[in-house]
């Protein structure tokens, strides 16, 4: 059976090439140095590789003895050229991309090539959180919009990539329609409604974890307040899991979402 080190340089190189990512996170030891230690073949392999990059992208130029050539690890500088400089401009830097913690990308190429926008503005558009933040409730078959959490000035705020929001709004404006679209009163009250979903559901969504996350109620909390003023339909768990089902069937029926038996027409999808 062949190996990897039986395989022409050829094929090697084209197998390297999807190694260039890296994030610390995931992987403490890069793929290249993880290689170089398998046996010299190899290893001479991943320096080759390394060195015609930093010729092609660096302009680098190897040392003309091959003393001084063999003294030169490659692959070292060509990790830490790609984890310090910014890919797109060139500009040495030690910040990552926000949407991908692999890429070092400046800040200005990162708004420029990734244009993004708070939850507030995309709620703005006439978008709950439930719409934004799926698979959800209410969109149990819609994949995940490109988002991450960024700290600014000691607080979290989530960012959603502006194309990602423009594209489900389109999804949901074909889903109610042009009258309903258009009128922004409407877009106010479902977005409030979809609010009072999710208390009732006691649901909150976690952006680092990538999913809407269940909480148990305070013990005693809905007799919080005087008689007058407390909400009937979050006495108990019954009539908060009602409140919830009858207003995703509403939601749903705007839509034009609703199935034979009353539930989303949508089938949730397998996530990778």
């Amino acid at each position: 059976m062949t190996t990897i080190d039986g395989l022409p340089a050829e094929i090697l190189f084209n197998i390297l090439s999807y190694c260039n990512a890296f994030d610390p996170r995931l992987n403490r030891q890069h793929v290249f140095n993880g290689l170089a230690i398998q046996n010299r073949h190899i290893r001479n392999i991943v320096e080759e590789y390394t060195r015609v990059l930093l010729a092609k992208y660096t302009g680098y130029k190897p040392p003309k003895t091959k003393k001084a050539l063999q003294a030169v690890i490659h692959r070292r500088k060509w990790i830490r050229w790609l984890s310090e400089t910014c890919w797109y401009c060139k500009k040495k830097t030690a910040r990552k991309a926000l949407f991908e913690r692999s890429m070092a990308c400046c800040a200005a190429c990162d708004r420029k090539h990734a244009p993004k926008m708070t939850m507030t503005e995309a709620i703005n558009n006439g978008l709950s959180k439930l719409d934004l933040f799926t698979p959800s409730v209410l969109h149990p078959s819609l994949p995940p919009l490109t988002h991450a959490e960024h700290t600014v000035m000691g607080g979290t705020s989530i960012l959603i990539l502006s194309s990602d929001v423009d594209a489900r709004k389109s999804y949901i404006r074909s889903l109610l329609g042009p009258a309903r679209a258009d009128d922004a009163a409407y877009l106010r009250r479902r977005i409030a409604a979809h609010d009072r979903i999710v208390n009732h559901a006691s649901i909150y969504y976690r952006a680092h974890r990538r999913r809407w996350i269940k909480i148990a109620p305070a013990e005693g909390f809905e007799q919080v307040g005087p008689p007058s003023r407390r909400v009937k339909s979050m006495a108990n768990e019954d009539s908060r899991q009602k409140y919830v089902d009858d207003g995703l069937k509403k939601e749903w029926a705007a839509m034009g979402l609703v199935g034979p038996d009353g539930s989303a027409a949508e089938k949730p999808i397998v996530l990778d």
